[in-house]
């Protein structure tokens, strides 16, 4: 198996679309799409000669990484690039923004550089960009519903290179604009993604009582019912234990938001995208071809090793290191799962690269989603190879949970306005 790692451009650099800037060429934007598009017809058309297969293309990516991949399945010019895909922890609570969204940012950006005339292009400097996106970072929340404060700059929807929205098209059954095909995809979340965000929120948490505060913040004003809908249910409260509550309510409270934001932004998302690629684009060959896996057992990545919420959790990034494995000089200890873990997950997703399918002897049988009641969700953990027919279903099924239902998600809200 030949790996290939593909760069793009980030943050203003590689989303920026700036209608106002006088400078010819337009900064139109969009260019990690065009990045990652370019380097992939590159390994296309030279796959042959360093051993590969130009017909057998995986892609692979994590969080931002995994986003990438989504908006290219809505892009015709990248539908011939690759066969398979696995998103790792994909945060497919948020869609591509709409034009007249990339538009407003770039409005506000571009006064910002203080350019005059085509200085964009001759002499403007990558730490000036990155003192205006740091600027960005603070006031795109505020001034923009649409925008989350978690990552502003994204794909946009500019109807010429990415013509429909990822979430429009996916409930949307037989849409042309998206490409899929008989195309083979995997899609993993963690047990505790939101874990890093909210220790890092959350420092300052005095109360139990401060868990509104926090949920409002957290959804923003794109839909003003939705945080009055999140602490009327009790989705969340009620499952933790009295005995956690009494003996500690701070970390109690933590613990609460913790489920909030996985369920929210992860969990919950990739699991009805899942679905509804199964539903609404049956196969040509009529074998499904959508998986779906949780990480109940992790690697500590070092960005969480000292993060207090991560402690005995599997939190964002902990998945890396299962993909990878761990580096000689890394720091932490590997238990016996753990090793497992990684020669598990590596055979699998080598099995997935080479024939579309990520199982292999000496595993348990993996099937494909089949529906919303039977997910097949593999849960890479201390138990493994269990396959469970449910993720969460109180908050993630669309016949009778929480999110995407009784509560839309950032994606089913701009998706219906852009």
């Amino acid at each position: 198996m030949v790996v290939v790692v593909v760069q793009y451009r980030l943050g203003l650099l590689g989303f920026l679309k700036g209608s106002l800037a006088r400078t010819n060429p337009p900064i139109s934007g969009n260019y990690a799409v065009k990045d990652v598009i370019t380097a992939l017809n590159s390994i296309k058309e030279l796959a042959d000669t360093f051993g590969g297969d130009r017909n057998s293309i995986t892609l692979a990516g994590q969080s931002s990484g995994a986003e990438m991949i989504k908006t290219l399945l809505v892009t015709r010019s990248a539908s011939d690039l690759f066969q398979r895909a696995i998103l790792h922890s994909a945060p497919l609570n948020y869609g591509d923004h709409s034009v007249k969204t990339a538009d407003a940012i770039g409005a506000i950006a571009i006064p910002l550089f203080n350019c005059q005339d085509d200085c964009y292009r001759s002499y403007l400097d990558v730490d000036t960009i990155l003192e205006v996106q740091n600027a960005l970072m603070d006031q795109l929340p505020n001034r923009l519903p649409e925008v989350a404060a978690s990552e502003p700059f994204r794909p946009f929807v500019d109807n010429a290179l990415i013509t429909t929205d990822f979430m429009r098209a996916i409930n949307s059954p037989g849409s042309r604009d998206l490409y899929l095909g008989s195309r083979q995809i995997i899609f993993t979340t963690v047990k505790d993604e939101a874990a890093p965000t909210i220790e890092y929120r959350a420092k300052d948490l005095k109360s139990i009582g401060q868990i509104p505060l926090l949920i409002n913040a957290a959804l923003g004003s794109l839909d003003p019912n939705r945080s009055s809908a999140v602490q009327s249910s009790h989705v969340y409260s009620r499952e933790l234990g009295f005995e956690l509550i009494f003996r500690n309510r701070i970390q109690a409270a933590k613990e609460t938001l913790l489920l909030f934001g996985s369920d929210y932004i992860w969990t919950c998302a990739n699991q009805q995208v899942a679905v509804n690629l199964t539903r609404n684009f049956p196969p040509p060959g009529g074998n499904n071809t959508i998986w779906l896996a949780e990480f109940d057992l992790g690697i500590p990545y070092p960005s969480t090793q000292n993060i207090p919420l991560c402690r005995g959790k599997v939190c964002h990034e902990d998945d890396i290191l299962a993909v990878f494995g761990t580096p000689k000089d890394y720091s932490g200890f590997l238990s016996y799962s753990q090793r497992k873990l990684i020669t598990e997950v590596g055979k699998r997703w080598a099995a997935f690269a080479a024939s579309g399918s990520p199982n292999l002897d000496g595993y348990a049988t993996w099937s494909p989603v089949a529906n919303g009641d039977e997910l097949n969700l593999l849960r890479f953990g201390e138990t493994f190879g269990k396959i469970t027919p449910d993720q969460r279903p109180w908050a993630c099924s669309e016949s009778d949970g929480f999110w995407g239902t009784k509560v839309r998600f950032d994606s089913q809200i701009t998706s219906g306005s852009s």
